[in-house]
């Protein structure tokens, strides 16, 4: 396993957001946190306890079709879990910011 320290991609990701028109929004503050390997485990967690498989068993008995389901179960079950790490995410980059301005 290699460990790459955070500050290396700074200066791509501020590119990246500068093409994308993001600077001086709260946008770059948040996007980085979401595809990070933390948020990953902290997701899956969250859906294995969550979302029981028998819950999604009883909609396809039910006759309920897979874009049903995600949008009227796992959807509104994950909501929690997406906006908990949304908030934590803020919080950590605005830190970042507090400390470094």
């Amino acid at each position: 396993m290699v460990l790459v320290p955070g500050t290396l991609f700074l200066i791509g990701f501020f590119q990246f957001a500068a093409a994308l028109g993001l600077l001086n929004t709260f946008c770059p503050l948040i996007v980085p946190s979401i595809a990070a390997p933390g948020t990953v485990f902290f997701m899956k967690q969250y859906l294995d306890a969550a979302l029981i498989p028998e819950l999604i068993q009883a909609a396809r008995i039910d006759g309920a079709h897979e874009f049903a389901i995600f949008n009227r179960i796992a959807l509104p079950l994950a909501a929690p879990g997406a906006f908990t790490f949304a908030i934590f995410a803020f919080v950590g980059r605005w830190r970042l910011l507090i400390r470094f301005s």
